[in-house]
């Protein structure tokens, strides 16, 4: 199931170039991946923790990262843990028949409240928009603009 979200984190601006930079590489240590953060990729320094959570978290998530003796390598999506080859048949097997156009909505249905609800319009959202579809956001504000 982790391959699933492979793409979409692969896809998510910054991200998405922090991970190419590091591919098949060791992060480097602390200090030095702060100053490549701000002089790379342009983050700035307030921002460093934030972005280093959510970007270690959401490797994780897609296991796109090994740790091995207090180090962390980025691995490709190819060299990656391979999911279940039952799980990849099930999705398969959903999606069959689906097409999905340009323009179409993508509904996000998250937990929107801090600390979680950053997530969506740093990651979520810029990888629809890049996939070409709208995205929605399931949360308070916008199923009750629906209800009026």
């Amino acid at each position: 199931m982790a391959r699933s979200f492979q793409q979409p984190i692969l896809n998510a601006p910054v991200i998405a170039e922090v991970c190419e930079h590091y591919q098949c590489e060791n992060l480097p240590d602390r200090r030095f991946f702060d100053n490549a953060l701000e002089d790379s990729f342009s983050i700035p320094n307030e921002k460093w923790s934030e972005f280093k959570d959510i970007f270690i978290s959401s490797l994780r998530t897609a296991s796109l990262i090994e740790e091995h003796d207090g180090r962390m390598r980025v691995l490709d999506s190819e060299s990656s843990a391979t999911a279940d080859q039952d799980s990849e048949e099930y999705i398969d097997k959903l999606s069959s028949g689906i097409k999905v156009e340009t323009g179409d909505s993508c509904v996000v249905i998250m937990p929107f409240a801090a600390p979680n609800g950053d997530y969506y319009s740093t990651v979520y959202k810029p990888a629809i928009e890049k996939a070409k579809l709208t995205p929605v956001s399931a949360d308070n504000d916008t199923f009750l603009a629906l209800a009026r």
